[in-house]
């Protein structure tokens, strides 16, 4: 995906890649996945779906395992993520990788990649980051807390699959959102949202909003 393409074409033609990995631990360079889920998001749409559990040839931390109810014996039986490091590629190629908090999801499967000596480089956003510009009314940006401001339900919280599900329809509300209020029509224009200074009210003042931010 060049930046050329990235410019030019509107959000509602692009194809994002909505991941969410449960893993061993919060350090990437030392801890492994678990669980990995996969929602293909295109068209304004939620697309294909894919999760499995993942074997993760290591101890996954006690309190890991009582966050995300993944028992080591569930995942001992599993394969190990370098059988399935063809497949998450295939599925990332081309598209933009979206996750709530973005950078932890995407250096897990950087690194399991890698192990696999397979490297990708994909545009990213992060719905952590677009909550807190997007919905600065927010004091709790968590998934738990975004599902219930758009009413979306979660069937098993701190699982792959239904996190990301979430995350995609999240997203979609905010790709819906930044069209209205920022005219935001790009890529480019969306994740540089992200990074503009948006005051958070005090108690119940109003919110102002100036837009458009793109010329």
């Amino acid at each position: 995906m060049t930046i050329e393409h990235l410019k030019r074409t509107n959000l509602s033609s692009l194809k994002f890649a909505v991941v969410d990995v449960e893993t061993t631990g919060m350090n990437s360079r030392y801890n492994r996945v678990t669980d990995i889920g996969i929602v293909i998001v295109s068209k304004g749409k939620v697309g294909k779906t894919w999760t499995t559990l993942v074997n993760p040839k290591q101890e996954i931390d006690p309190w890991v395992a009582k966050y995300t109810h993944i028992s080591q014996k569930m995942v001992d039986k599993e394969k190990p993520f370098s059988h399935y490091s063809q497949t998450v590629a295939g599925l990332l190629r081309e598209t933009i990788f979206v996750a709530h908090n973005v950078d932890f999801d995407y250096g897990f499967i950087k690194s399991e990649l890698k192990n696999s000596d397979i490297a990708i480089e994909c545009p990213k956003l992060c719905t952590v980051k677009l909550a807190r510009k997007l919905l600065p009314q927010m004091q709790n940006v968590h998934l738990d807390a975004l599902s219930t401001f758009y009413g979306i339900k979660i069937s098993r919280r701190h699982r792959a699959l239904p996190d990301a599900l979430a995350t995609a329809e999240i997203l979609l509300k905010f790709i819906s959102l930044a069209g209205e209020r920022y005219k935001a029509e790009t890529f480019f224009e969306l994740e540089r949202l992200q990074h503009i200074h948006i005051p958070r009210p005090n108690n119940d003042e109003p919110i102002s909003f100036t837009y458009p931010l793109f010329s």
